[in-house]
């Protein structure tokens, strides 16, 4: 994610903060130390409190990456975000029992922290604060250890819960989809997992404009964006189901060379509507330079640049062969608009996420019953 902040590495996996986290500290020490009339120690406490909890949301991604690598899925990162905690799977599994492992890993870090904290509290003589949990997340006025501790015990049970919860995308809402995918289509379980995410989102964001909670509006906006998209990005691959890149790339896209320069690209590009384009360096094929790039050099008064050094070469290609299918996966993993299409090393066209989406809407149509296909006349 942009502007997120690394704070370190684990097994391989970039740990980041988002840059607008500390929202949720300024609201835990209003909340605390305002709100809940605790002065100064109070907002200490509660602040204190927020950050040993997103250290169990971090345990708890964690989770999640560790069962994903154990599937030999990579994770690009774990974000922190001042709702809670994201971790970038390069791919989810349509393997249900795969996609249902990796769901609930999350969820049992929790219920072990829960365990664990359960054993401390009692050992240690605390009131874990069951009966009390109104009260305990009214505020942190008191400032001591067994306070925090209740209160992260409590917030623990809380995520637990909330997460198991079965709508999609919550973890619950994974593991209701793999259980269905493995009596239906993925597609089919998909839909029916993202309809029930969204009537929560709706449910939860109608409750935050009712009580002026901008917390829960914030998470019913990201739950609902988040059923959106997994129904969307399901929906499109099984539309595309059997096409292959061959029959939708674009060909004859203009190439550049790698030392020429942005104004001597300049020419080619202004008889073209493509949004990328092809590096050459003698007769091979070295990277992708795009028309933002240019057009930002030009603003920046750099029209003598050398094209090599704007180009961004890109891990990911596709090949004529490969099934569009893979073509979207790749663009959703490395977060591209564009790929190369590579033939023995020879650059043949771009594949688009435009190309693609032309693909599905015409896919749409084809697979509709005759009485609803657009209908033309001769007269």
């Amino acid at each position: 994610m942009n502007r997120a902040f690394r704070l370190g590495t684990f097994r391989e996996i970039d740990i980041k903060v988002h840059i607008t986290f500390p929202l949720i500290l300024a609201w835990a020490a209003f909340q605390f130390g305002i709100a809940g009339r605790g002065g100064v120690g109070g907002a200490i406490m509660g602040m204190l409190a927020i950050l040993i909890l997103f250290l169990i949301v971090l345990l708890h991604e964690l989770g999640h990456s560790i069962a994903a690598q154990w599937y030999d899925v990579s994770v690009k990162e774990i974000v922190l975000l001042p709702i809670g905690g994201v971790a970038r799977l390069a791919r989810i599994p349509e393997d249900p029992k795969q996609e249902f492992v990796i769901a609930g890993a999350g969820p049992l870090v929790n219920v072990i922290i829960a365990v664990s904290m359960t054993a401390a509290g009692l050992a240690a003589g605390f009131d874990l604060g069951i009966s009390r949990t109104p009260l305990i997340f009214a505020g942190l006025s008191r400032v001591s250890v067994e306070r925090i501790f209740e209160y992260v015990f409590i917030s623990n049970l809380f995520l637990l819960a909330f997460n198991l919860i079965p709508a999609f995308p919550l973890d619950g809402g994974r593991m209701f989809r793999a259980l269905l995918a493995s009596r239906m289509s993925y597609a089919r379980a998909t839909a029916t997992a993202g309809v029930i995410g969204q009537g929560l989102a709706a449910i939860l964001g109608f409750w935050g404009l009712r009580n002026f909670n901008l917390i829960w509006i914030f998470i019913a906006v990201f739950i609902y964006m988040g059923a959106s998209q997994e129904r969307k990005s399901v929906r499109i691959r099984s539309r595309l189901a059997g096409l292959k890149v061959s029959q939708v790339f674009s060909k004859d896209i203009p190439h550049l060379y790698a030392n020429s320069t942005v104004l001597d690209a300049l020419g080619v590009t202004q008889q073209t509507s493509h949004s990328h384009f092809p590096l050459i360096e003698g007769d091979q094929y070295v990277g992708l330079v795009s028309r933002e790039a240019l057009i930002d050099a030009v603003e920046r008064s750099r029209s003598g640049t050398l094209l090599r050094e704007l180009q961004k070469k890109e891990r990911a290609s596709i090949h004529l062969q490969d099934d569009l299918s893979k073509a979207q996966r790749l663009l959703e993993e490395h977060n591209l608009t564009a790929l190369p299409v590579i033939e023995s090393g020879k650059f043949m066209g771009l594949l688009s996420a435009i190309n693609i989406e032309e693909a599905s809407r015409l896919a749409t149509i084809q697979t509709k019953p005759p009485h609803l296909r657009p209908h033309h006349s001769d007269g």
